[in-house]
């Protein structure tokens, strides 16, 4: 991704980071509901965990706030394009992700993404734009 970052035009750098930063707020939003199902008889550490996460969100947020501001209607629809590729991609080369369940279906859920369904604690705390 660095390197596809550093070599794009420079019309294309913030649309391309914005759809990473897309499926970065998806697959990390995936994951706290993983953790909740493979920690569920641990409370201590799956609370700890899930507010571990829940800090990588919000500042995830804020870059997708930040990489928005900076790109028009066509940046925006490219970053939508471009990002269930990147969650693939990346999830793709992470072997834990396949091993908590995440497959072609999980992909497909990316176009039904909501940031409603963020928890109310990102929410109420991320920068949104």
């Amino acid at each position: 991704m660095i390197n596809v970052l550093a070599h794009s035009p420079k019309t294309l750098f913030h649309p391309i980071l914005l759809g990473a930063e897309f499926s970065g707020v998806f697959a990390f939003q995936w994951l706290l509901t993983k953790i909740g199902e493979v920690f569920r008889d641990e409370p201590e550490l799956r609370d700890s965990l899930e507010q571990r996460l829940m800090e990588i969100l919000v500042d995830e947020v804020g870059h997708v706030a930040f990489n928005r501001m900076v790109v028009g209607s066509t940046g925006l629809k490219f970053a939508k394009y471009v990002a269930a590729h990147i969650a693939d991609g990346t999830s793709g080369m992470t072997p834990e992700f396949q091993a908590l369940g995440w497959n072609a279906n999980t992909i497909r859920d990316f176009d039904n993404f909501d940031y409603m369904s963020l928890p109310d604690e990102v929410r109420g705390r991320a920068f949104f734009a």
